[in-house]
């Protein structure tokens, strides 16, 4: 998927998830926003959001030190999908997380499964898990599964 796409359905996700948060309590789901309301929202922009923690590279360099990882880590980063996959073995999760990233280009049925596996064993990166499972569903034209998907990010 092109960049200005991925960041698009972000957007829309974020419209979505802070339209949603906006709702006063007790309103159900299915209520519409008053037009008041949705033009106060608007205007006012998000400013409630706390910001959200970016992974560098040191993040990851203590699961892939050895020699094995280290050369799939390299494999990835290359984007050789189906080596690195190959080559990705452990349980660890930034392992998992990582082998299934590169299942996205290879099998992206299997990723998004493991992927939303993951999200439960792995809750520092539980939302990156379910957004990338959503994508993948996306491209598998499996659009309830992926807006489930979608929707379990926070």
């Amino acid at each position: 998927m092109p960049r200005a796409a991925g960041c698009r359905c972000l957007v829309a996700l974020a419209g979505a998830a802070w339209a949603a948060a906006a709702l006063p309590q007790g309103r159900s789901e299915g209520g519409a926003v008053p037009e008041r309301r949705l033009e106060e929202l608007l205007e006012s922009g998000s400013t409630s959001q706390k910001p959200t923690r970016r992974y560098a590279e040191a993040d990851f360099a203590p699961y892939f030190g050895s020699a094995e990882l280290a050369r799939a880590k390299a494999l990835f980063d290359r984007r050789r999908w189906r080596s690195a996959r190959a080559a990705l073995r452990g349980d660890e999760a930034p392992v998992r997380y990582l082998r299934a990233l590169a299942g996205l280009e290879t099998d992206p049925a299997r990723a998004a499964s493991e992927l939303q596996a993951l999200a439960a064993d792995y809750p520092q990166m539980r939302d990156h898990c379910l957004f990338q499972a959503a994508r993948a569903l996306e491209r598998l034209h499996r659009r309830s599964a992926a807006a489930a998907a979608f929707g379990e990010v926070s």
